[in-house]
Parts: C-alpha cells; structure tokens; sequence
C-alpha cells in the first residue's frame, strides 16, 4: 500500500489513504503461548453452551 520508494511521500500516501502514519512502524507481535493456551481453555468451557454468548 504505502511504499518508500513512491513519488509521493510516506506522508502523502498516508493521508491519501486515511492511515495514520504509526502504521508504518507497527510491527505485529502474535499471541503468547500462555495466552493461547488459556484462551483454548475457555474456548472448551463454553463451547457446549448454545447460544452463551448471544444471551438467547
């Protein structure tokens, strides 16, 4: 989407596109394992419940 070696400037590009320029820095960081294993735990927990999370 926004390159640096574009004839616009990074700036530019961003503001064409409505992004705020820290996304051009963001670097993702993936979930830790502790977390994924916790969030596996309450997947099984609630997973039985029909419609839990809808509140029917």
């Amino acid at each position: 989407m926004v390159s640096a070696d574009h004839k616009l400037s990074q700036c530019r590009q961003c503001a064409l596109l409505r992004l705020s320029r820290s996304i051009l820095y963001y670097q993702f960081v993936g979930e830790s394992v502790g977390n994924l294993k916790f969030m596996e735990i309450v997947d099984k927990q609630f997973e039985p419940i029909p419609n839990f999370r809808t509140g029917c």
